[in-house]
């Protein structure tokens, strides 16, 4: 955090970004509940299905009436190329196997599942050149 903080300060931006520590697995994740925007980039495939519903239902109550979550994730069913997904599928591997036990690289179907269940409605489903997706979501009105 201290990085990105000077990094904003040297490059006069720090007064335009409201930077907030937290421990998404920690007992009680909390984040104001004033955010116009969340963006995660590739970062949920770090989490498992019930970690991430509840990150995601964290966000949901974090967002103003009109504020949007963007979730940018490489996903295994949007690959162009069938070596790309092979290696995202492998990664899944090593999540479970040597990393944390429980990450995985998801396709977009369980991805959508998981922010429906988290009160979250998908708004937009952009492809991002030939390997990343980004998903704009906003809270179920």
């Amino acid at each position: 955090m201290e990085a990105a903080k000077n990094n904003l300060d040297q490059h006069g931006l720090l007064d335009k970004v409201n930077l907030i520590e937290i421990d998404w697995l920690g007992e009680n994740p909390k984040i104001p509940e004033t955010a116009d925007a969340i963006w995660m980039s590739q970062f949920l495939d770090c989490f498992s299905e019930s970690e991430i519903i509840l990150i995601l239902e964290q966000c949901s109550k974090s967002l103003t009436a009109n504020g949007q979550l963007f979730i940018i994730e490489t996903l295994t069913d949007r690959q162009r190329f069938p070596s790309a997904k092979m290696a995202l599928e492998a990664t899944s591997l090593y999540f479970t196997a040597l990393a944390n036990g429980n990450s995985k690289m998801y396709s977009s179907k369980v991805l959508s599942r998981l922010v429906e269940l988290a009160g979250l409605v998908l708004v937009e489903d952009l492809a991002l050149g030939d390997f990343h997706t980004m998903f704009v979501c906003e809270v179920k009105k």
